[in-house]
């Protein structure tokens, strides 16, 4: 009965020592499974911090990949950095220059020119002898091509007062176009009007060119008349080319969106045949649609899939055409 008892006691020892067991392993199973759960939420989070991260990385490679031929760029957005151009040519046999056949350009010699400078030589070249007294064999020319010193040139018209013998004083007449005491000349502003016209330099340019080049401190005022005296003054011109495209059957027509006025812009349109050529420019069609108005008639062409068409078209104006399409 003792030693039942005794092995009774140790089982009941061996059992509290099992479950104290069992309970710390539960305590630990628990902290293990609260760990994982903790480090798994860290995960996720880690993992979509690195897809947002990857995400941007890529954008902003994308950003410094772009460059002026695959983006929106301007070309003056690369810098120094942008790369030297390449020819899209293919190769050929042809050696490169002028091609036979070819009448080229070539600067040539004039028969007359404007002065003539002769070169002596000093001494021998051999022997250093003076050659004062020696005869010419022969003589090269070389012709140097330049401009002369550009200048104002100055032309005083004294008009003169003559008194009559019945007392009354008569002046003479002026040249025409001299109406100032000091004022610029026609090639003064012809060169203007060119310099505005054909190559179109702005106002301010214009006058710091013809300032520095010709001492003409030509004020943006007086370019601006200028321009509309030379504009004026070919009305009817305009008029005899308006009138020639007008009795033309076919005509070359086109019309391309400029900015002018601070933003506004106008279709200009342009007609041509042969040498005639004119250009205006007038509100668009989409501009007039928005102000609730309708187009011009020179303004409405027949479309076709949506774009309107352009290059060779019968001529509106032409009395003999009887094109309803172009109405």
């Amino acid at each position: 009965m003792f030693r039942l008892r005794a092995e009774l006691a140790e089982l009941r020892a061996q059992n509290a020592e099992l479950r104290l067991t069992c309970q710390l392993l539960g305590e630990r199973t628990e902290a293990l499974v609260e760990r994982d759960q903790r480090r798994a939420a860290e995960n996720a989070a880690l993992r979509e911090r690195n897809r947002l991260l990857s995400e941007e990385v890529a954008k902003l490679r994308r950003r410094v990949d772009q460059n002026p031929r695959n983006s929106h760029r301007p070309p003056s957005s690369e810098g120094y950095a942008k790369p030297a151009p390449r020819s899209r040519r293919e190769r050929t046999d042809r050696q490169p220059g002028g091609q036979p056949g070819h009448p080229g350009a070539t600067l040539g010699q004039v028969a007359t020119p404007a002065e003539r400078v002769r070169h002596r030589p000093e001494v021998c070249a051999g022997c250093g002898a003076a050659l004062a007294e020696a005869s010419v064999v022969s003589t090269e020319h070389r012709q140097v091509f330049d401009l002369p010193e550009i200048a104002l040139r100055v032309v005083e018209h004294a008009l003169e007062h003559r008194r009559c013998g019945c007392g009354r004083v008569t002046m003479a007449d002026p040249p025409a176009g001299v109406t100032a005491p000091a004022q610029y000349g026609p090639g003064v502003r012809a060169l203007a009007t060119y310099l505005l016209a054909g190559q179109h330099l702005p106002l301010a340019r214009t006058g710091e060119l013809l300032a520095e080049l010709i001492g003409a401190p030509v004020s943006q005022g007086s370019l601006a008349g200028w321009y509309a005296d030379a504009a004026a003054a070919l009305e009817p011109v305009l008029v005899v080319v308006t009138t020639g495209l007008a009795g033309a059957e076919v005509i070359g027509a086109d019309e391309t969106g400029i900015r002018l006025d601070g933003g506004r812009t106008p279709d200009p349109k342009a007609a041509a045949r042969g040498r005639g050529t004119t250009t205006t420019g007038r509100p668009n069609r989409a501009t007039v649609a928005r102000r609730g108005g309708r187009s011009p008639r020179s303004f409405r062409t027949r479309r076709s899939g949506g774009r309107p068409r352009s290059g060779r078209c019968r001529n509106p104006l032409y009395s003999g055409s009887g094109n309803p399409d172009l109405e």
